[in-house]
Formats: C-alpha cells, structure tokens, sequence
C-alpha cells in the first residue's frame, strides 16, 4: 500500500497532464465501483494471516496444507464472481455518471482489465498471507515495489509514446497483474513448496466455518475502512461532478498513503502477539500497546507535521496546475485526521493476533454511515465544499480513535489516560512549536522554495522533531527495548 502510494504519488500530476481531469475523474470512479466488491474477500487477508502464523508458529505442515487450498479454492471463486458483477454493471457504471460515448470502448477495455486485476488480486491474497505469515515480509514488499515501479513505468512510456487515454491505464495495470501473479506464486512454492498451492485432496470443509467465523469481523473491517473514503467520493461524483472527483483525490491519496505508511509498520506484530498468546497467554499486550503506539505516534504527528508546514507551497509545484491549489487545505484536514486514527493500528494488529477485534468491526460500521451520511447530506442539501467534506470524514475518524482506545484499555488492561498521554499528549504538545516556527519562517523567507528547497527545509524539522522526542520524550524503557536492534545505541541511550 505504501509503494501504491509512492507511485500515486509520481503518478498524479503526469495523469492529470495527459489525460485532463475529466478523462482522470473518469477512471477514479471506476476505480473506487471496483473497490466497492472488495467485501467479497470476507475479510479473509488479515483472517489468513492470523491462521498461517499459528500454523507455522505450531509447525503444523498438515494444517498450512489445508489453509492454502480451502483458502485458494474460494477466494479464486469470489474473486471470479467479483469480476462477473463488476462487468455486468458496466452498463449502469455509464448511465450513473453519464459517460460520453466517446470513452465507451476504451472504458470498457479498461474494465475487462480491471476485473482481471480484480480477480487476481483474491486468488493471490492466501499467497501473500502465507509468506508474511513466514515472517518474509521483506519478499513480498520487493514484490510490490518491483509491480509498481513496472506499472508506472508502463504509463510514462505509453503516454509518450501513445496516445494518452484509458488504454493505456489498461495496459500498465495488466502488465502489473501478470507481474505479479508470477512472482508471488514462485515466492510461495520457494518457501513451502507444493504445500502453498491448491490440492483437491487438501481442501478442508471442516476449516471453511472456522474461516468465516472470524473473517466476518475482518470483512467489515477492511471493507468500512475502504468504503469510509470511496463512498463520499462516489457521492461528490454524482452530486458535485467529475471535476471534484479530481479535485478531492489528492485529499485522499494523502491520507491514504501516510495513514499506510502507520498500518503496514505495525502488520509484523500480528505473528508476535500470536506467538506470545500462545506461549505467554498474552501478558505483555498492554505494554506493547503503549510503547508502540507512542513510537508510532511520533512518526505519525511527524508526518501532519510537514503535512501542514508546506503542503501549500508543494500543491502547485507537485501537480503542476494553479487550479487546484485551493485544495491544500482539504488535504491538511482529511490527511491528519486518518494519521492521528491510524495510530490505533497498533492495538488492531495486536487485537489481530491475540485478542478480539469486534470494537475495531462494529466502529468501522459506524464511520461508514456517519461519513456517507455526512457527505450526502452535505452536499446535497447544504452545498458543502470539499473542505466540508474532509473536515466530517476526519472528525469521525478521530472520535472512533479514541473510543477505541479506551476500549483496548480494558482489554489490554492499560490506564486509558495514561495512554492517551503517552500516545497522543506528549506527542502533539512536542509538534505544535515546530508548526507555528516552521510556518512562521516559511511566512519571511525572501524567496520561493523549490521543490528541493521544500524537502530540505521539512527534512530539517522532520529530523528536529525527531531527534527531541528520542533524547527527551520517549520512554527510557522503551528506548532500552529498541537499542537491542539498533546499533548506534550508545550514542543516544544511557544505560
């Protein structure tokens, strides 16, 4: 997700340069349908995680045999089906948004890849389970930054080489799917050998109830936090126009990409807490709760940090285009919102591993109607900006956040204030010296920061920010905890 994310970013403005914002509104939209049939995985990805590592924790080669090929067997199923209802709504995708026919064929060329992509992309998910579940999360990040270089790679190429249109999103997509439909089935068999791919004689009727029971809970997860930005975009499509699609995407494709950035760090301690569940019977959670989420904090508030400090002057110079400048602002709003909620990650991938996730499901549910509600409620009757709009999805965000948090305290038996202190408190009043003197400097420079000049001067308060919070903020016994893997240590902890 965070590669994704890099290459959206590189992608955007030279999207929006070649294609023109209704052509780029256009293919957001079909993006975000697509993302609507996600819940057809049953949030069955985080699900098979947990399962694999248990399995592989166990050394239980019978039992992974059995995950991958009742696995592999429906999610290759859903993901056909999927595809099926994907393509079959083409038809009403043109008559909603009211497609000119100009862009008929090659959108539904674009479509018949994306359902593709759409099924690929299930049937490779127990792949994927199976070799993070074997602690090989480096292999199956090279794998994703190799797709996504590929994909971006084919879109530059083919914009100057063919013409610009939807064929050539078309194109780079497929490309980026048999890609990796290689690669990770071969990074499988290397791991596991013929026990990572389906066998009829393997498949396990028995395992599919014990899947879905506690995939339900992943699904709503997944599939909230996914509808939670796709449904306000699909809403601002239809009642606003395509246009604003194009305008409010940065929003979240920023929020998206650093609120990533914070949940994929945190993915790793789902195989722990599931190794210390079952060794330890789950005694350290609460510690680990507030430790990590207080390291993750200060990388999180670090990223709004620089969010807010030049996201303005970076606008025009990223995307190329005065036109949207005004939406700097959209972007601060909804990008700190989701960071300040991905922090409670932490306690979702511990949940994940060792304990319930049913608030974290339930909450999901609750976020979706209120910030689908808002949009539409907003937008249609009391003519609400972009702006508007992020500031109800990020309140909401946020809110959830801390109820969640004092959950988990309970769970996890942490104090929830103390907590919050630690996690949020400490973290936030460190940032808000480095806003207000790096705004203010940035206010009386006599001269204009280029792009470089802008990474360099957030690079410097970034490392700042940083520095402070180790030597001075951060937990002794924590910093003791992370000197094991670091190798500089003497340098900043004293023992």
């Amino acid at each position: 997700m965070v590669i994704a994310g890099l290459a959206s970013f590189i992608m955007l403005p030279i999207n929006l340069k070649y294609l023109g914002k209704e052509v780029y509104g256009i293919s957001i939209l079909a993006t975000s349908f697509l993302t609507m049939f996600q819940f057809l995985s049953f949030g069955l990805s985080p699900t098979l995680l947990r399962f694999f590592s248990n399995a592989i924790n166990k050394d239980d080669k019978t039992e992974i045999e059995n995950i991958a090929s009742t696995s592999i067997f429906i999610l290759g199923g859903l993901g056909c089906l999927g595809a099926i209802i994907f393509l079959v709504s083409y038809p009403n995708f043109l008559s909603f948004y009211e497609i000119p026919k100009t862009y008929h064929l090659s959108l539904f060329i674009l479509f018949l890849v994306m359902a593709f992509g759409f099924w690929e992309t299930f049937y490779l998910i127990p792949f994927y389970a199976l070799i993070q579940g074997s602690n090989r999360f480096d292999s199956a990040s090279l794998n994703r930054i190799i797709a996504v270089l590929l994909r971006v790679s084919m879109l530059y190429c083919g914009y100057k080489i063919l013409t610009p249109s939807l064929l050539v999103i078309a194109l780079a997509l497929l490309t980026e799917s048999i890609f990796r439909l290689c690669f990770v089935q071969l990074l499988a068999f290397r791991l596991h050998g013929k026990r990572a791919f389906f066998q009829f004689k393997n498949l396990s009727l028995r395992m599919i109830p014990a899947l879905f029971s506690f995939s339900l809970l992943t699904l709503i997860d997944s599939t909230c936090y996914s509808a939670a930005y796709q449904i306000p975009i699909l809403i601002i499509g239809k009642v606003m126009d395509k246009e604003m699609v194009a305008a409010f995407y940065p929003a979240i494709l920023f929020s998206s990409f650093f609120s990533s950035i914070i949940r994929m760090a945190v993915i790793p301690f789902v195989p722990l807490a599931s190794k210390n569940a079952i060794q330890q019977g789950g005694n350290s959670l609460g510690k680990w709760s507030i430790w990590i989420g207080e390291l993750v904090a200060f990388v999180a508030i670090c990223l709004s940090m620089i969010v807010i400090i030049s996201l303005k002057e970076l606008i025009p110079i990223w995307i190329d285009d005065e036109s949207l400048a005004w939406t700097s602002r959209t972007i601060v709003v909804l990008t700190v919102g989701a960071v300040i909620a991905a922090i409670q990650g932490v306690n979702y991938n511990l949940a994940l591993g060792a304990s319930t996730i049913v608030p974290c499901a339930v909450s999901r549910i609750v976020v979706v109607i209120l910030t689908s509600m808002g949009t539409f409620l907003g937008t249609t009757f009391w003519n609400w900006s972009i702006l508007q709009v992020a500031f109800c999805i990020a309140i909401v965000f946020v809110t959830r956040t801390v109820v969640l948090d004092y959950i988990y305290s309970r769970l996890f038996r942490y104090r929830f204030l103390h907590y919050i202190w630690n996690v949020y408190g400490k973290t936030t009043l460190i940032a808000i010296p480095f806003i207000i003197l790096g705004l203010w400097l940035k206010s009386h420079l006599p001269f204009q920061l280029s792009m470089i000049g802008i990474i360099v001067y957030d690079g410097v308060f970034a490392l700042s920010y940083l520095i402070i919070s180790w030597v001075f903020v951060l937990n002794k016994e924590l910093k003791m905890a992370i000197s094991d893997v670091i190798p500089f240590k003497k340098y900043f902890i004293k023992r």
